[in-house]
């Protein structure tokens, strides 16, 4: 029964937010072609930064709803709204006319990046990459949930490229 309970009590939270009702909001510009999630923090719409570190924590907890309840990720419920989350961070859709290819991800370097603008003194930056791992463990399991292949190995790939990145940038495994 707690379980049960969790599980509401995490599925009524974010459907509140989806629909605006505690003082968060999802507003889509055109101007820039992005989701952008109010109220502004670390710079998320002033600076389009850390968008794969915030949209992460609402795809993964989506996720655990989706597994359990099927109905609740529906499209016409709350799951045309993750689905634009995951879009924003991660569309695999090169023609895509809302959202760019794998925004946040760089495939060249293997990882993604946090800074929307890279106009810091240290230009653009990729300061948690656990962040980075949750966001893409959450579009596997929303894939997994939705029992869409196709964005479930995309999370995959994002998840063990951004571990090697990980592994050979930030820990020097191999030297």
């Amino acid at each position: 029964q707690q379980q049960k309970d969790i599980q509401n009590q995490l599925a009524s939270r974010l459907s509140d937010a989806f629909a605006q009702k505690d003082n968060r909001q999802f507003i889509y510009d055109e101007t820039i072609g992005s989701l952008l999630g109010y109220p502004n923090e670390f710079g998320s719409v002033t600076q389009m930064n850390d968008h794969h570190f915030h949209y992460g924590y609402w795809i993964f907890a989506a996720a655990q709803i989706a597994l359990r309840d099927p109905e609740w990720a529906r499209h016409e419920n709350w799951g045309g709204m993750v689905r634009e989350l995951i879009k924003d961070v991660a569309t695999a859709d090169r023609n895509d006319e809302r959202y760019p290819f794998l925004r946040t991800f760089d495939i060249f370097e293997g990882h993604s990046w946090a800074s929307g603008t890279g106009q810091t003194a240290d230009g653009s930056n990729q300061e948690s990459s656990s962040e980075a791992m949750n966001a893409w463990a959450g579009l596997i399991l929303w894939g997994v949930a939705t029992q869409d292949d196709a964005l479930r190995d995309l999370g995959i790939y994002l998840y063990t490229t951004e571990l090697q990145a990980i592994k050979h940038y930030w820990f020097d495994v191999y030297n």
